[in-house]
């Protein structure tokens, strides 16, 4: 796990923390390491806090997340004309998420859009994922050039604390969009498009 991951888990845990308090905590976390050198010190917070400065401010010596970043709510839509229709929808607040397969071909088994390991990954695990895709950075609008009669549309809905930001495309997508894709594979168990 990253310093950073560490410090957005005793964020979550503790809202707005010092940063002495998040080196005391991260060192206890880790207090069953022998070694001296893996003791955490407040420069490694800084630093790391520095480096994710689009996730992290600082405000009268509290680390906090940044509100536009502190992601609450996802809702991932995905269908073409073809293919089954997917929305996905996280509540990180309430730690779950839902996965709706629309799908008009009646000979096709949704048990065998499964993954081979039928394991439903953690809504945390995706969140810090999510940290690293940044989907806040997205355009608003992906499309091709010339005219698509059909082909995948997709929409991204992502709330934060502070903004809303939305995304979408027709057969055009971003550039972490198989790595987002993969993530929600991991995350529902259910193969993506």
């Amino acid at each position: 796990m990253y310093i950073y991951e560490m410090i957005l888990d005793i964020l979550k845990k503790n809202g707005p923390t010092s940063i002495p308090s998040i080196c005391q905590e991260m060192n206890q976390q880790t207090s069953h390491l022998e070694e001296q050198e893996k003791i955490v010190q407040p420069s490694q917070v800084k630093s790391a806090i520095t480096r994710k400065k689009e996730l992290f401010k600082v405000q009268n010596d509290l680390v906090y997340i940044d509100p536009e970043k502190d992601v609450q709510y996802l809702h991932v839509h995905i269908g073409g004309v073809v293919e089954p229709a997917i929305t996905i929808k996280v509540d990180f607040g309430k730690n779950r998420f839902v996965f709706f397969e629309w799908n008009l071909d009646q000979n096709v088994n949704v048990n065998e859009r499964r993954t081979q390991s039928q394991v439903i990954g953690d809504v945390e695990t995706f969140k810090k994922e999510l940290y690293r895709i940044k989907p806040w950075q997205w355009d608003a609008d992906y499309q091709k050039e010339a005219m698509v009669l059909d082909g995948v549309y997709w929409s991204v809905k992502l709330v934060t604390q502070g903004r809303v930001y939305e995304s979408e495309g027709l057969e055009c997508y971003p550039e972490d969009w198989k790595r987002f894709c993969k993530s929600l594979t991991k995350l529902t168990g259910m193969t993506l498009l």
